[in-house]
């Protein structure tokens, strides 16, 4: 995550997901609008954009999501991040027809803890 202002941030997120018997690895771009003014260390909401292969048991192949993400961020020694938040989503994908749980075509939601390196 990049800070651009001092309620604005830039992140670019790699990312491997287990749902039951489908798993999804990817990549996420996101800008985080800080609500405080504090960017990096506090409450955050914003929008992404999403490309992940998902594989399971009738659910294969590319898909592109965008949505939004609300979360908290703190900072420790000005180095790592450790940030709780959840998820919604929109995918498009080869079943686009149907809505699928688990991160594949249609609304989907979660919720997670991921930690980082600040640079």
């Amino acid at each position: 995550e990049r800070k651009i202002e001092n309620n604005l941030s830039l992140a670019a997120l790699f990312f491997y997901n287990v749902a039951g018997d489908v798993s999804s690895i990817g990549a996420r771009l996101e800008g985080n609008f800080y609500v405080h003014n504090h960017s990096l260390n506090a409450f955050f909401m914003g929008p992404f954009l999403s490309l992940y292969n998902l594989n399971g048991s009738d659910k294969n192949g590319l898909f592109f999501g965008s949505g939004i993400n609300l979360g908290y961020r703190w900072i420790f020694n000005d180095f790592y991040s450790l940030t709780p938040g959840i998820t919604f989503q929109y995918g498009i994908g080869p079943e686009s027809d149907k809505n699928i749980r688990a991160g594949a075509s249609g609304f989907s939601y979660g919720a997670g803890v991921s930690g980082g390196i600040i640079f």
